[in-house]
């Protein structure tokens, strides 16, 4: 990811930011792999945000 997509993503919704790194893996997935390293790294931030949201739901 570039810094100008860093600073866009960042300042998104949670739920915004979890699609949008859901769309970033599946497109990465489908041009290097599902198990390539940049397809595995996105998923991990994509798993950190899930989790984040699933916290904040449960109030």
């Amino acid at each position: 990811m570039n810094i100008q997509k860093d600073i866009y993503v960042n300042r998104l919704p949670l739920k915004e930011k979890i699609e949008y790194f859901r769309n970033e893996m599946v497109s990465t997935g489908l041009k290097e792999g599902f198990s390539s390293p940049k397809t595995v790294e996105i998923s991990q931030n994509l798993d950190a945000l899930l989790n984040k949201l699933l916290e904040i739901s449960k109030f």
